[in-house]
């Protein structure tokens, strides 16, 4: 008989695969999730800025010019972005391409949870639930 979880947790996983592989990894939990549906996938990772901050702006409070759908710090978020590629050859990704590789999955974003640091966490949960 398979293990059966309630939570599935992966930190800094996905930023280390091309979208495609991503995918795979995320079905096979999509697969177990179909066997619990109550169960939850929680991804923790970079999700990179999408808009440019005008640099003024910076002595603001982060709320005042941080999307809710991207991870704060965004000078971080982005070197990071090139040590994966480096590293790894994978991606970190938007919240759209974060959003994108999980829907092709099977899965869809329930939560997303903010951080003051460069991670954010989405809680992923199955598409048709």
């Amino acid at each position: 008989m398979p293990f059966r979880g309630d939570l599935y947790f992966l930190r800094g996983v996905i930023r280390e695969y091309d979208d495609n592989e991503a995918v795979k990894v995320l079905s096979l939990l999509a697969t177990a999730l179909r066997e619990n549906p109550k169960a939850r996938v929680i991804l923790n990772e970079i999700v990179i800025p999408t808009s440019i901050v005008d640099q003024a702006r910076y002595n603001t409070a982060p709320s005042n010019y941080i999307s809710d759908r991207q991870s704060n710090y965004a000078p971080m978020a982005h070197l990071m972005t090139m040590n994966c590629w480096t590293m790894f050859g994978g991606k970190e990704r938007t919240y759209e391409e974060m959003n994108s590789v999980i829907t092709r999955a099977g899965l869809k974003i329930e939560n997303f949870y903010k951080f003051s640091i460069f991670t954010a966490m989405m809680e992923c949960c199955l598409a048709d639930n």
